[in-house]
């Protein structure tokens, strides 16, 4: 997870996904559906670390020639969800204010949710370090435009495709007695320079 960004454009072709890549989208479900011994014991910020590795690993391992995944792909999950909430609010909020200038004002007013708030509920959710709220912070504010367009022009239709995809993968070997695990795709995988300090200070 750089902080480079490349050209934004590419990610509202018609067709593309936001996101990972499929073959990141199978191996990290076949990662799920497989827990290693002592999973249970770990904090969840070694189950993070030790899921991030295990992905790279297995990539490196089956595709050495293929990029992982797009850029920024576990800010782009964080982003996009704070950028559809987002607009989520502003619109509902237009709609009050609708129904307040018809005379007919909800019983109650839901105020639009602050960016500091939607980034401690996206913590909540993905699962990422709590030192990366400020640097999450800059990144959304520098382009909140960018996020809060792409939940009005991307309809999702080529991530639907790939999941339909995978859940015929998964049917198919299930009558292998191989499991897939499809819930956690967009969790939040620990990019490797988090990684590192975290298992040099766990082995220190």
């Amino acid at each position: 997870m750089g902080d480079d960004m490349t050209s934004e454009s590419e990610f509202l072709d018609i067709g593309e996904p936001v996101g990972r890549s499929f073959e990141e989208k199978l191996l990290l479900a076949i990662i799920d559906a497989n827990p290693e011994p002592g999973d249970g014991a770990m904090s969840s910020v070694k189950k993070r670390n030790r899921r991030a590795e295990r992905l790279r690993n297995a990539h490196e391992a089956l595709f050495p020639s293929s990029p992982r995944g797009r850029p920024d792909v576990n800010d782009r999950f964080v982003l996009r969800w704070i950028g559809a909430q987002l607009q989520h609010d502003r619109a509902f909020e237009g709609q009050q204010k609708l129904k307040k200038d018809m005379g007919t004002p909800p019983k109650s007013i839901q105020k639009r949710r602050s960016i500091s708030i939607l980034l401690e509920e996206s913590q909540k959710k993905f699962g990422f370090p709590r030192s990366e709220l400020s640097r999450l912070r800059k990144k959304f504010e520098d382009q909140v435009d960018y996020w809060t367009s792409v939940e009005e022009t991307h309809d999702d239709v080529a991530e639907s495709i790939e999941m339909q995809k995978l859940e015929t993968i998964r049917d198919i070997l299930q009558e292998l007695r191989i499991s897939l695990v499809l819930d956690n795709l967009d969790k939040w995988v620990m990019p490797a320079r988090v990684a590192a300090p975290l298992r040099k200070e766990a082995h220190g």
